[in-house]
C-alpha cells in the first residue's frame, strides 16, 4: 500500500497541476486516445473496464492503477523469477507424469513427475533473464528528460521521490529483521516501466 499511495499522491500532483478542472480532462484527445487503446488492447473491451475519463479523480486512479500495475506488480511477480523458479521442484515448468489422483504420492513419483536436467536449466536460464536488471534500468520516480523540459514537473517528481526513499527506509530497516531481505518492492529495484 505504500508504493501505491506514493504513486496516487504523485499523480494526484500532476493531474491536478494541468488539469484546472474536470472539463480538461474530458477533452485532452491524447488523453482518450491512451484511455482507448488500453480499453481495446489491454483491457480487452471488458465492460466493467472504463472506457473514458470524465474527473480529475476518475483520472487520478485510472493512471495511479496503470504506473502501480507497470512497475510495483510487475516488480513483485517478475523480479523473483530467478529466486523461485531456480529450484526446480519450487515450480517445475513441466510436469512428465500426469497429476496425482490421490493424495498418498511417493517421493519416486514425484522424482519421476520433475523435468530432466536441460528442460530444467534451460528453465533455469530464461528466469534468469527475465529476472535479470536490464541495462537501460530506469528506476521509479526517476524522469531526468522530464525534469529538463517541463519545470512544473520538479516539485511533484522530488515529493515523489522523496516518499520513495523514505519506503526504502522501512524496507531495509523491516529486512535487517529477517533472515532474507525482501527485494522485490523495494524503490530503488523497480524499473519505471516494464522493460522486457
Amino acid at each position: 500500500m505504500d508504493i501505491w499511495d506514493a504513486i496516487y499522491k504523485f499523480v494526484s500532483e500532476v493531474v491536478y497541476e494541468y488539469y484546472t478542472d474536470d472539463s480538461k480532462i474530458q477533452t485532452d484527445k491524447e488523453l482518450k486516445h491512451l484511455v482507448s487503446k488500453i480499453y481495446d488492447y489491454g483491457f480487452l473491451q471488458k465492460p466493467d473496464c472504463p472506457q473514458t475519463l470524465k474527473t480529475r479523480e476518475e483520472a487520478i486512479k485510472y493512471i495511479t492503477m496503470i504506473m502501480f500495475t507497470c512497475s510495483a506488480q510487475h516488480a513483485s511477480v517478475n523480479n523473483g523469477q530467478y529466486d523461485i523458479y531456480a529450484w526446480m521442484p519450487n515450480g517445475p515448468t513441466t510436469m512428465q507424469s500426469p497429476p496425482p489422483v490421490d493424495k498418498e504420492v511417493t517421493e519416486q513419483y514425484i522424482m519421476e513427475s520433475l523435468p530432466d536436467i536441460n528442460t530444467t536449466l534451460e528453465s533455469m536460464r530464461v528466469a534468469a533473464f527475465l529476472s535479470h536488471r536490464s541495462k537501460d534500468f530506469v528506476p521509479l520516480g526517476k524522469y531526468p528528460e522530464v525534469v529538463a523540459f517541463d519545470k512544473r514537473m520538479r516539485g511533484p517528481i522530488e515529493r515523489f521521490q522523496k516518499r520513495l526513499k523514505e519506503i526504502e527506509k522501512k524496507i531495509e530497516k523491516r529486512s535487517t529483521l529477517k533472515d532474507f531481505p525482501y527485494e522485490y518492492l523495494h524503490p530503488a529495484h523497480m524499473e519505471n516501466s516494464i522493460t522486457i
